[in-house]
């Protein structure tokens, strides 16, 4: 997961303007400032939205055991919940709403990347033939581009 340990976050008043390195680190221990920038992040609202978005990320990143996608999930509605962060919290309802149908998209891998890719190049071949005469002759562009045809022609080049 992007951070350790899934906790309610509060709010602070702390501004990002705020954070800066100490004045005598000319190198950084970079461990040591993210670790910080992290923790003092995360109790701001720009921050905590990341963590969020990144946790649920992670999602799609990490494999997960049986049952491990439907696990990071609730925790991942619990904490967005707790964020208080309009967004994050309309995205909880429909994450409730729809919750069965993702975890079955996330187990079994479905996508439907490849109709959308499809669909993007069906576009295109009717937007290159400025209009068809026919659904018959967009039919068969869409075949001969898409369909795996490779005809001779009659000229050579």
């Amino acid at each position: 997961m992007a951070t350790a340990a899934w906790k309610p976050y509060a709010s602070s008043n702390v501004r990002l303007s705020d954070i800066r390195l100490p004045s005598h680190a000319r190198r950084p221990n970079r461990p040591a400032l993210a670790h910080r920038l992290t923790e003092e992040l995360e109790t701001e609202p720009v921050g905590l939205a990341w963590t969020l978005k990144e946790q649920l990320r992670d999602l799609y990143r990490l494999e997960h055991p049986p049952g491990g996608a439907r696990q990071h999930i609730r925790r991942w509605i619990t904490a967005a919940k707790r964020s208080r962060i309009n967004a994050f919290v309309a995205l909880t309802k429909r994450f409730e709403v729809y919750f069965d149908a993702i975890i079955a998209a996330i187990e079994l891998g479905i996508s439907n990347a490849l109709i959308e890719g499809t669909n993007a190049k069906i576009r295109l071949i009717n937007a290159r033939g400025y209009g068809h005469h026919s659904a018959q002759t967009l039919t068969s562009m869409i075949y001969l581009n898409l369909g795996g045809l490779h005809p001779t022609l009659p000229m050579q080049t």
